[in-house]
């Protein structure tokens, strides 16, 4: 956040906010010889874009233990972002801080990085997507760092940590996705008017979040149009209630309880999702 905000006296008009772009790295990532030059022309070719989030290769780690961890840990990061995307989040990215580039002009509005203690860069991805699309950019690649820390409360380093020392890693139940997408469906179908009659699991999520209150307000704000109600909907439905829900049904719901990685990708592509693992 101080690397980031020092930048912002030195742009001197909205033009170059617009074009100028922020590259977030950690000390100790790796990036390959084409990182600015892919990055840039991605950028510059969708200026829609407000950021966006790159494909990640941690470094390989020191012992087989750390190496078994990351690689699980990468697992499930790609099939937590496959599930939201296959079931129509647009906040199905993942935000690790050192993956992250945005614009300036993108990352003023947005309030700029988050000062927390840990979850900034998720925090900060989600705010950065409620300004506008935030791409991914398949065609070059950073490496962070896979080392385990105790630095701060969650995130890779204590992750890391805890999985080398024999944390069982359990990966979110697919059917949870396939609520999911059942929401979005409705909303794309529905006619506005009135909520979504959901599932059980959903039904009761919503209701404990004043869902009913929030789609009131939504339709006496936001022009009658299909387009904007749903972006309304995206700012309040966003990545941090979207993870709130997927803790409510395992929570709430016996049959949804986590699994292991090989039976969660499973269950996905039975359910539809036919993209990469």
């Amino acid at each position: 956040k101080i690397g980031c905000d020092s930048i912002l006296p030195f742009i001197a008009s909205p033009v170059a906010a617009a074009e100028s772009l922020l590259f977030m790295l950690d000390a100790d990532t790796l990036v390959e010889p084409d990182y600015f030059a892919v990055v840039c022309a991605e950028m510059a070719r969708r200026p829609q874009w407000a950021g966006a989030t790159l494909e990640v290769a941690h470094q390989p780690a020191a012992n087989p233990a750390e190496q078994r961890a990351i690689d699980a840990y990468e697992d499930y990061l790609a099939y937590y972002a496959a599930g939201l995307a296959w079931a129509g989040s647009p906040y199905a990215q993942i935000a690790i801080g050192s993956a992250l580039v945005a614009r300036v002009d993108s990352y003023i509005a947005c309030g700029g990085m988050r000062p927390r203690a840990a979850g900034e860069d998720f925090y900060f991805a989600q705010a950065l997507r409620k300004i506008g699309p935030l791409g991914r950019i398949a065609a070059t690649r950073v490496h962070p760092s896979s080392r385990p820390s105790d630095r701060v409360p969650f995130g890779t380093g204590p992750r890391i940590r805890a999985l080398a020392g024999g944390e069982a890693l359990r990966f979110h139940h697919p059917r949870i996705f396939g609520l999911l997408k059942e929401l979005y469906e409705a909303l794309a179908g529905g006619d506005w008017q009135k909520a979504p009659v959901m599932p059980p699991p959903v039904a009761a999520f919503l209701e404990a979040e004043q869902f009913e209150k929030t789609w009131q307000t939504i339709l006496k704000n936001t022009a009658p149009s299909p387009a904007a109600r749903k972006a309304a909907f995206d700012c309040w439905f966003d990545g941090l209630k979207t993870l709130r829900l997927v803790h409510f049904c395992e929570n709430n719901d016996r049959t949804l309880a986590p699994l292991a990685a090989e039976d969660a990708w499973n269950g996905l592509r039975k359910m539809g999702y036919q993209g990469p693992k």
